[in-house]
Formats: C-alpha cells, sequence, structure tokens
C-alpha cells in the first residue's frame, strides 16, 4: 500500500510498504502517515458464458468467420 508521510502536517515523502512498517517507522521518526490509495480489487474472472462466447468470437475470427 502507498502513504504520504508527514512531518508537522508538511507531506515530505510517499512510501510502499505495510502499514505495521509504516506505523513504525512514522512513530520512531517522530512522522504522521496517511494511505493514498486502497488495495487494487482484483477483476473477477469471466463467468462460463463469457469464456465460452470469448472462444468462439477467436475461433471465428481464426478461420476468418464473420460473426
Amino acid at each position: 500500500m502507498r502513504y504520504k508521510i508527514f512531518q508537522n502536517g508538511e507531506q515530505i515523502n510517499t512510501i510502499v510498504a505495510d502499514e505495521a512498517f509504516v506505523s513504525a517507522y512514522c512513530a520512531e521518526a517522530g512522522y504522521t502517515y496517511e494511505a493514498v490509495t486502497p488495495e487494487p480489487v482484483p477483476e473477477p474472472a469471466p463467468t462460463e458464458v463469457e469464456q465460452l462466447r470469448a472462444d468462439v468470437d477467436f475461433i471465428a475470427a481464426m478461420t476468418g468467420v464473420t460473426l
């Protein structure tokens, strides 16, 4: 995850790390932090119908058939 690092309310850096590391680092150095972006959400797998349609489209394109 990405975090903004602040010193006296002014952003001084951005870091990519897990929250445990950032928390310990900022506590030791006297900084504060906030998360910048949430963890990416994985794209769901296609349904069986979507996959079959993609397979048919691919086979049609490879054999020169237009649908």
